[in-house]
């Protein structure tokens, strides 16, 4: 029987990751590039300042990173703890999860140039800029739909049982043509009147086939009256 001292450490143990991702996904933030060089990466991990960042991880601090999220559709600033990452893969955030990790979709062994290693650090993913490439960026994206992007990914993770998205978000543009859903609607509409009348009509005739059947029954039934009262008078 386990004592009540050790379900506490074993709570505390369990919670410990998920403060430290919560520390994590609140410092996330879209930019529109991500440093190349070592220089330029140390200053933007100065500007960031990720060990002032209050979290509850002991095992590692928090440490600044430029990376595609797992999409591949923004690269986020974010402070995260440091992996090594394996089997020549890009780096990646994971919203979901709010971790550095391999985006298995991805392949930087067959860069031509800056071609990853089979393993490294995350924190050296500046050094095989090419995984910047694969990022496909939405147009006329502000900063608050970029922020609002990591949440509709995060809600789209969360839902998928697989590690491959099957759907990121939906946008519409202002200049993007309506037409075609109009028409549909419109068809749509038009399909279920044509339905309802044709109900009501069936609803009609039965009811006057109804009728017609009732009427024919009392004309029977009074004929048969009348026929045995003209036998009894007789």
């Amino acid at each position: 029987m386990k004592s009540p001292l050790m379900g506490l450490v074993i709570m505390f143990i369990s919670l410990k990751p998920h403060e430290c991702c919560e520390a994590s996904r609140s410092s996330a933030e879209v930019v529109e590039f991500c440093p190349e060089n070592e220089r330029d990466w140390n200053e933007a991990a100065l500007r960031k300042n990720c060990p002032s960042i209050s979290q509850a991880c002991r095992t590692s601090s928090l440490a600044y990173h430029c990376v595609p999220n797992h999409f591949l559709n923004v690269t986020i600033e974010v402070c995260a703890v440091p992996k090594f990452i394996v089997n020549g893969r890009c780096t990646e955030y994971n919203e979901g999860g709010g971790v550095i990790q391999a985006n298995q979709n991805t392949n930087c062994g067959v860069f031509i140039e800056n071609t990853c290693p089979l393993r490294y650090r995350s924190t050296d993913t500046y050094k095989y800029s090419d995984c910047y490439k694969l990022v496909v960026r939405p147009t006329s994206q502000s900063n608050t739909e970029g922020r609002d992007l990591i949440l509709i990914s995060s809600l789209s993770y969360s839902f998928s049982s697989t590690t491959v998205p099957i759907t990121t978000s939906v946008r519409f543009d202002d200049d993007q043509d309506l037409s075609l859903p109009l028409a549909l609607g419109i068809s749509f509409l038009g399909i279920v009147l044509i339905l309802l009348a044709i109900v009501l009509f069936v609803r009609r005739g039965l009811c006057r086939k109804k009728l017609k059947q009732k009427r024919t029954k009392s004309d029977t039934e009074e004929g048969s009256e009348l026929k045995i009262s003209d036998t009894d008078n007789v």
